[in-house]
């Protein structure tokens, strides 16, 4: 299974230093990096091997400085041998799948959850919660009230999602990723018709523009 750097960075907590959307599929030692690899700095012996190494991308400390160039995307975190025993328990987690509903966890009556879904010790599953086929809500997740998850997907530890039944923003700027955000939250149809009415009254456009109010009335 491939994960991107920008996903792992943000399940770390770290910073990037690099290209964000770089793929990776293994973990390995520093001096047996080999593209595709997500590997780490957690000793400054090894840190000849940082400009060498063949690893995509690696694991090294926030206040670790570069003194040469380096190939590989970086990742800087706390403690890189603790993120990579959290990666590594991670990877078991997901080879070993598993079905059901663990023991300790909340799921509210209302939720519809597919009996192929996993459903981690100490996870708590609001009301009206959906979990399709197939998908891994793994231990201690939070999924508030309404979330849905669809099938195959995989919630990783600690993780909390809420769902969001009302919003206030402002009138984006075109070709901007908050478009995404409003085209997320009413439709991409809805979307486009709010934005030809928005610029047929000659609405005030980007941060200091025009607010709008959004409200889901399906919930």
């Amino acid at each position: 299974m491939d994960f991107s750097i920008g996903q792992i960075a943000s399940l770390l907590h770290g910073e990037i230093v690099g290209d964000e959307t770089v793929k990776v599929n293994n973990l390995s030692k520093i001096e047996e990096g080999k593209p595709g690899c997500l590997t780490f700095l957690a000793n400054e012996k090894y840190t000849h091997f940082v400009y060498s190494t063949e690893a995509s991308a690696i694991l090294v400390r926030r206040d670790f400085t570069p003194e040469h160039e380096i190939k590989a995307t970086l990742v800087k975190v706390d403690d890189p041998y603790s993120c990579i025993a959290l990666l590594l328990n991670m990877i078991d987690q997901i080879r070993s799948k598993k079905s059901g509903i663990e023991e300790n966890c909340h799921v509210a009556a209302s939720a519809d959850v597919s009996g192929a879904a996993y459903i981690g010790a100490f996870a708590y599953i609001g009301e009206k919660v959906v979990i399709g086929e197939n998908s891994s809500i793994y231990p201690q997740v939070y999924l508030g009230d309404n979330v849905k998850v669809g099938k195959n997907c995989i919630i990783y530890p600690g993780v909390k999602i809420k769902f969001v039944d009302a919003l206030i923003t402002n009138f984006h700027l075109p070709e901007s990723t908050l478009i995404m955000l409003i085209a997320a939250f009413i439709g991409r149809e809805k979307t486009l018709e709010l934005y030809k009415t928005a610029v047929e009254e000659k609405y005030r456009f980007f941060s200091f523009g025009d607010a709008c109010f959004f409200y889901n009335l399906d919930i």
